[in-house]
């Protein structure tokens, strides 16, 4: 017996024996053998310590979703069912038809090799608004915002998306712009130069005036100045516009003066507690706004367009996941309304609340959903459309493959938009589903982080995404209030 308690090479045996054991019940797929009731786990992950995949490039999560999530107290699944269906339990109620999209399941929809716009609205019919405002594009302009993160930074995809819009409705111009910009070196679309600006967003000023659609404003003292012009003949929105809006705050008078081209003009500033505007009309080509003498001055922005046609505004916040607009006014919005209103959101976020490991983005699309409510006080009179995350890359051994935890985020977002009754658009299936972040590479249509697209990969998706509105618009009705 002692002979074989000591028996060269037994214990090593029973070590092996052990670790091939726990290695083989690492790899049952509990959770799905046992419909949910296990999780999967890895019994070997503190011995071998694998290294966890990386993205190959790009943004860590938002803090303000993670101190969100943080300091959230979850509510109830019972209760969060109540909320989410109120809506649809008061059209109930009130005799409304719950249209088909509202009852099936929730799966990317396809019209031929077509990805299109899944119609989440209790009226079956989400462009209503939008498909109204066109009917009277020659009168005024169809507003178009695109709200977003850097995937949209220097105007990437909007660019595109407003010259194929622009291309079939009318219209020039390149909507907002503000009086600074990071990467106003990188855009295309507008050539810029400002000094003496401060920018604020609302994830880090508390100031009520960053609290509508861009989230930003912008601040100057005298002698600010900034400068937009149209870019070399030939590259995209080339061309001029027609009329131009600055929107701003003065709590002191002074003077701002203008300068379009055809001579300066000033405009003497009273304080007041509203939004006030300045609106230029005649060709343009080109915009100069200088702070003469009004102190603390307060600018939302400027938009150069046409007074007809379509005009589309790219309002990105870099690292941004998109929670905080939560936060916007409704009375502040109302109130710029008066000079700036819109007919179509456009709402692209997701990839900066994604993680690698993470599969659960409930609490993501609560907080959105939140977010799509507060949109739809605040500009009553615009249809959205929900984007869904593009597709993402993360190192796998010595490539790269598709981000494995996507797809749970894709669903969380067309979840959201079920139940805020809005559009949704598969922005990941329109890229090619699976790895296709990877051909995107391939073809040079992403950087080299497997994230960002470029100017060629934002015209692509412009592209499809064009195709899906304009599809919308010739299988929808234009008949309802």
């Amino acid at each position: 017996m002692e002979y074989y308690q000591n028996k060269p090479g037994r214990p090593f045996l029973v070590v092996a024996v052990a670790v091939a054991a726990v290695a083989a019940l690492s790899l049952v797929p509990w959770g799905g053998v046992s419909g949910g009731f296990f999780k999967d786990f890895n019994l070997l992950e503190d011995i071998s310590r694998v290294k966890e995949m990386h993205t190959e490039g790009g943004e860590d999560v938002d803090p303000a979703l993670v101190a969100a999530q943080a300091r959230d107290s979850e509510q109830g699944e019972a209760e969060r069912l109540k909320i989410a269906m109120a809506a649809t339990e008061a059209a109930v109620a009130a005799g409304a038809e719950i249209p088909d999209s509202l009852l099936r399941p929730a799966v990317a929809t396809r019209r031929g090799n077509l990805v299109i716009l899944e119609d989440y609205s209790l009226s079956g019919n989400g462009l209503r608004r939008f498909m109204k405002a066109l009917e009277k594009r020659a009168v005024r302009p169809v507003r178009i915002a695109v709200i977003g993160d850097s995937y949209i930074e220097g105007d990437i995809f909007t660019q595109d998306l407003r010259r194929e819009l622009q291309k079939r409705y009318g219209g020039r111009g390149v909507g907002y712009v503000t009086p600074h910009n990071i990467v106003s070196g990188f855009r295309q679309s507008i050539r810029q130069s400002d000094k003496g600006w401060k920018d604020h967003d609302l994830r880090n000023d508390a100031s009520a005036d960053c609290r509508w659609l861009s989230g930003q404003r912008f601040t100057g003292e005298p002698g600010a100045t900034a400068t937009w012009k149209t870019p070399s003949p030939g590259q995209v929105s080339a061309t001029g516009w027609n009329t131009a809006t600055i929107l701003f705050k003065a709590s002191s008078p002074g003077t701002l003066c203008t300068d379009t081209g055809n001579g300066t003009e000033e405009h003497h500033i009273a304080p007041s507690e509203k939004v006030q505007a300045i609106c230029l009309e005649g060709e343009m080509n080109s915009l100069a706004l200088t702070n003469k003498s009004v102190k603390h001055l307060t600018v939302y922005g400027i938009w150069l367009n046409d007074n007809s046609g379509i005009a589309l505004d790219c309002m990105s916040l870099r690292g941004n996941s998109g929670i905080t607009h939560q936060g916007i006014s409704p009375a502040l919005a109302r109130d710029m309304a008066r000079f700036v209103d819109y007919d179509l959101i456009i709402v692209e976020y997701g990839l900066n609340a994604l993680s690698a490991k993470q599969k659960d983005y409930s609490y993501y699309s609560r907080m959105m959903g939140k977010v799509l409510s507060r949109l739809k006080e605040s500009y009553p009179g615009a249809d959205i459309i929900m984007m869904g995350a593009g597709d993402r890359g993360q190192k796998s051994g010595s490539g790269v493959r598709s981000t494995p935890t996507l797809p749970y985020m894709v669903e969380a977002q067309r979840l959201t938009a079920r139940k805020a009754g809005v559009l949704f658009w598969d922005t990941r299936e329109a890229m090619g589903g699976e790895d296709a972040i990877v051909r995107w590479r391939e073809e040079g249509r992403v950087n080299a982080d497997y994230i960002h697209m470029n100017f060629k990969g934002g015209a692509r998706m412009a592209s499809l995404l064009m195709q899906a509105i304009e599809d919308a618009v010739k299988n929808n009705r234009t008949d309802e209030n």
